[in-house]
């Protein structure tokens, strides 16, 4: 256990065992060569016929490796069903995933995830729906606002369509607790030098309200676990563009590319905010967030 002072706060560290509720970011649809597009999770009529999960491929890039992943909201990441994307999907496409999906997309809460094993650059793309979604309605992908926001007008295999300018909706990406604008900005875990004494992992808050972080905690799961260790972060505010800097004994680390390492920010009420991967550590280099980009990148 270390403490760990900032703004006058105090930091406690300390490390449980919890379930990972979600091994991914989500707000990353728009970076990554592939994006999910829109899903239709509760349709009129008869479910099974009509639900469908769609795909856009927005650059004409290598997508092949790729999954993608469905899992319930109270059902462990261990037993999400994966689906292979092809390569074979072209540039500004729509694949639209129907009979590949082996099981109902589940109206009580679920979410669906795009992934690349082993990636080092954390790429990955999340949408969740909450545990009641109007029965018609889809949850789509908007351009303009760059963000998903429920439709009552399903467009499978067509350009999304929203009645109206999308309103501002509590749910995955912001809800009673104030909005998910955390990011971990920079990570060290295979300084030169001592591991102990250089290794660290900052956290900031790109929004323009401030962040308690005693709502958010700090998951870390290795390749396949089940559980992951909660790191437990400082019980203070976050200001709009601060950052907190927390430079404790990470030994826990591999530097070794046996098992790809997960840092996720989560909320107490399950939001996640952001995650990064990696397999192996570059000695001395750090990963870095790009806001632009919004993914990350190692740098030396």
């Amino acid at each position: 256990m270390k403490a760990l002072t900032h703004g006058g706060c105090l930091a406690v560290f300390v490390f449980l065992t919890v379930a990972l509720g979600s091994p991914v970011s989500a707000q990353e649809a728009h970076h990554n060569p592939i994006r999910i597009n829109e899903v239709l999770p509760n349709p009129e009529g008869n479910e099974y016929e009509k639900e469908f999960i769609e795909l856009k491929k927005p650059m004409d890039t290598d997508i092949s490796g790729w999954e993608l992943k469905l899992q319930k909201l109270d059902e462990p990441v261990h037993e999400a069903d994966t689906i292979a994307i092809h390569n074979s999907y072209t540039e500004n496409k729509f694949a639209v995933l129907e009979e590949q999906l082996s099981q109902d997309l589940y109206n009580g809460g679920m979410k669906v995830w795009i992934s690349k094993p082993q990636s080092a650059h954390g790429e990955h793309t999340q949408l969740q729906w909450p545990a009641s979604i109007e029965e018609g309605s889809s949850r789509a992908w908007d351009e303009t606002s760059g963000s998903y926001h429920t439709t009552p007008s399903p467009t499978k295999g067509a350009a999304n369509e929203f009645a109206d300018e999308p309103a501002e909706e509590h749910e995955s990406s912001d809800s009673a607790l104030g909005p998910a604008t955390l990011r971990i900005k920079q990570f060290l875990p295979n300084p030169q030098g001592s591991d102990q004494d250089n290794e660290l992992l900052t956290i900031t808050n790109y929004g323009e309200t401030a962040i308690s972080l005693e709502d958010w905690q700090l998951l870390e799961r290795r390749g396949s676990e089940m559980n992951a260790r909660s790191h437990s972060l400082p019980d203070c505010s976050l200001g709009a563009g601060d950052t907190v800097t927390l430079n404790e004994h990470m030994g826990s680390l591999t530097n070794t590319p046996e098992p790809t390492i997960l840092f996720s920010l989560v909320r107490t009420d399950e939001t996640v905010a952001h995650t990064i991967s990696y397999s192996q550590a570059p000695e001395g280099k750090v990963l870095w967030y790009s806001p632009q980009e919004e993914q990350m990148v190692w740098q030396a």
